[in-house]
C-alpha cells in the first residue's frame, strides 16, 4: 500500500515504497491491514524471546540538530539502561529518544494506526520490530511529520527454563 502526502517527508517515504501503511484518507480496509502486519511483527519479536538488546535509533524531523542525531540505546529486560550518541564525536549529551524500546516502537505504530492521519512502517522480516516509522498525525498541520529509523545492534540469547535459546530462534 503506497500513498503519497504532499512533497513532505511522510510523503517521500512513502513514495520509496516497499512500506506497510495508512494513506491520506485512512481507509477502514488499509487500518485492518495495517493492524494485521503490526499483529504478525509483535508475533516475531515475542519469538526471539529476548527483551534485552542494543538498539541505534535515528529520528528525522522539523527539529533541533541534537533531536535528530542517532543515538544508541541499551535495553535490559525491557527497559532502557544506558543511551550515548551513535556517533561518539557528536558533542553535548544525547537526548533521550521518543520512542527507545521494541515495545515503544509498537505502542507508537498502534497509536499511529488508531489514530493517525497517515502511518507507515517498515518491519525487520525476521525479528519483527519496526525498523522504519513515519508519522503524520494531523493533516491539517504541516511539518509535524516525523520518521524513525532503529536498527538492532545486538540481541542478547534468551533463557527459557533450562534452554538457553539463540536470539531470533
Amino acid at each position: 500500500m503506497r500513498s503519497v502526502v504532499g512533497l513532505s517527508l511522510l510523503g517521500l517515504v512513502l513514495a520509496a515504497g516497499g512500506l506497510t501503511g495508512c494513506g491520506e484518507s485512512g481507509e477502514p480496509g488499509e487500518r485492518v491491514a495495517a493492524a494485521q502486519a503490526l499483529a504478525a511483527a509483535r508475533e516475531r519479536w515475542a519469538r526471539s524471546g529476548s527483551e534485552t538488546y542494543t538498539l541505534r535509533q535515528a529520528r528525522s524531523c522539523f527539529c533541533t540538530p541534537e533531536a535528530v542525531a542517532p543515538v544508541v540505546v541499551r535495553v535490559e529486560d525491557g527497559r532502557p539502561v544506558e543511551l550515548r550518541w551513535s556517533d561518539p564525536t557528536t558533542p553535548g549529551e544525547p537526548l533521550p529518544p521518543d520512542l527507545p524500546t521494541v515495545d515503544a516502537l509498537f505502542r507508537a505504530v498502534e497509536d499511529g494506526i488508531a489514530d493517525a492521519y497517515a502511518i507507515v512502517v517498515e518491519y525487520d522480516p525476521a525479528l519483527g520490530y519496526p525498523t522504519r516509522l513515519a508519522l503524520d498525525p494531523a493533516y491539517e498541520i504541516s511539518d509535524e511529520e516525523t520518521m524513525y529509523v532503529s536498527e538492532i545492534l545486538t540481541l542478547t540469547e534468551a533463557v527459557r527454563g533450562d534452554v538457553t535459546v539463540p536470539a531470533g530462534g
